[in-house]
């Protein structure tokens, strides 16, 4: 039998959603979510299932409930922000991508230059 979990909405604030996976096996956290509403968009900043949980729906049942909850309180839209914040390679990176566009997230590319002048 695989593992179940449970999410727990810690944030007190409207507008911040901070979301924790609980294993039902130990009470142990097993991951967060953390995301920042501007105007009707929720801007997802954090979103981690430590290494050993993966691949056992943790993730999946922690943005689902992340995406009702944003609804509730108003967003029409969710983004998630900094692909890097939360991966120290290149493969976490490629990981992170697959599995938000399981989850009906598309790519969306935005980046700041400036030519510099000697």
């Amino acid at each position: 039998m695989s593992e179940q979990f449970k999410i727990k909405n810690v944030s007190k604030n409207f507008g911040r959603i901070h979301l924790v996976a609980f294993s039902l096996l130990n009470n142990q956290p097993v991951g967060e979510a953390v995301a920042i509403s501007v105007g009707k968009t929720a801007n997802i900043f954090t979103f981690y299932i430590n290494r050993d949980k993966r691949n056992q729906g943790a993730g999946s049942l922690l943005l689902s409930e992340l995406e009702q909850v944003t609804l509730q309180e108003g967003n029409t839209s969710i983004k998630r922000i900094g692909w890097f914040c939360d991966e120290e390679s290149i493969q976490g990176f490629f990981r992170a991508r697959k599995f938000f566009k399981k989850h009906g997230y598309s790519d969306k590319i935005l980046y700041l230059s400036k030519k510099l002048a000697k």
